[in-house]
């Protein structure tokens, strides 16, 4: 995969620190590989879980440092088809060999893009292990605390709700964030919830878990069943919104329906933008898509329907990155949100990890 290179990375201190995570990369691969060596004739149930937990921070740190090294080389992070989609083939990392006795010392193992010859690193997996990663980008996504009343509307006309239940939903929403008791038209504050059968007051702050829609008028009623269970509408608004982002929406990642809000919100063609986003272009790899940015000189960028250019600055800054990891009888997970914009506190990282779950066991 090639980039181009911006004039501000241009200087030998970047090139030095392209060359320090592209060499971070190479060697996480490499102790990863140690560790397989290591702990893959362990049969126990303990050891199993104990390696499936640490491949799965190992990974982490690959995924970091891979998306480190993309944004250095190629200024900003828009678009998976950067490379950050396939984190796993970025790395050189394949698939393992299912037959029976192959020794671990014979694993090809060649050099990282930069390293020694510009070669591509094959870090081939062993058998029995097996690691998925999914990155989602949430800056495609609408943020929940930062949309407008507006948007809001042509967000839950595409998700086909009715004309009244989209006012109510709209103010309602709006209603529990903010900070003040003054209902909306269609809203509702504390005066209504205290007159329900298990009396509460609105939230009047931002929302951080989506189970807690099931508290404000209207989505009570159109997004879970009687028993209270989410349905398919929840389910789709669920796919759609981030609790997490708070700026601009990145038109690269934008799925289907936010794309459809944006479009009439912003005035422009919907299938234009997703026409030039399935091209192909100078930083993707061969038909992958092109890439919606600033510094765009294509001809056939897309505009909104005056003949306006759009707004293509936001980068794809909060990302969800799902990891599992299985081995043996034994998998273990864990879901990291990262802010690509600025390094974690401790200095550590070039990316902060903004929060962190996990879970495993043995199957």
């Amino acid at each position: 995969m090639h980039y181009s290179i911006s004039s501000n990375t241009r200087t030998g201190g970047a090139l030095l620190l392209v060359m320090g995570f592209i060499l971070l990369a190479s060697w996480l691969m490499l102790q990863f590989m140690a560790r397989v060596r290591a702990e893959m004739n362990l049969s126990t149930d303990r050891h199993q879980s104990t390696y499936a937990r640490s491949a799965a921070f190992q990974t982490l740190d690959m995924v970091i440092a891979v998306l480190a090294e993309i944004k250095l080389l190629d200024g900003q992070l828009y678009s998976p088809v950067q490379g950050w989609g396939d984190v796993l083939g970025y790395a050189g990392l394949t698939g393992g060999d299912d037959v029976d006795g192959i020794d671990p010392q014979r694993w090809p193992v060649t050099h990282y893009p930069g390293v020694q010859g510009g070669e591509a690193a094959d870090f081939r997996m062993p058998p029995g292990l097996d690691i998925a990663v999914e990155i989602q980008d949430e800056s495609g996504l609408l943020p929940l605390n930062h949309t407008s009343d507006a948007r809001w509307k042509t967000f839950f006309e595409a998700m086909n709700v009715s004309p009244a239940d989209i006012n109510i939903l709209t103010d309602s929403l709006l209603d529990w964030i903010d900070k003040d008791n003054q209902p909306r038209l269609n809203g509702a504050e504390s005066d209504t919830y205290l007159l329900s059968n298990l009396p509460y007051e609105a939230a009047n702050r931002s929302i951080y878990d989506l189970q807690e829609l099931r508290l404000i008028q209207g989505f009570d009623r159109l997004f879970f069943d009687t028993f209270g269970v989410p349905n398919e509408l929840f389910r789709s608004f669920a796919e759609n919104v981030s609790t997490w982002s708070a700026g601009p929406v990145n038109l690269n990642t934008a799925p289907t329906l936010v794309l459809t809000a944006l479009a009439k919100d912003l005035n422009f063609d919907q299938q234009r933008v997703e026409d030039y986003r399935g091209g192909s272009d100078r930083q993707s790899v061969a038909n992958a898509g092109r890439i919606l940015r600033p510094d765009l000189t294509a001809t056939d960028i897309p505009l909104d329907n005056s003949g306006k250019p759009l707004d293509f600055s936001a980068p794809s800054r909060f990302l969800s990155v799902r990891i599992h990891v299985g081995t043996g009888g034994s998998r273990f997970g864990l879901t990291a949100r990262l802010d690509t914009a600025v390094a974690d506190d401790a200095g550590v990282y070039p990316i902060r990890i903004a929060d962190l779950q996990v879970w495993g066991g043995n199957s």
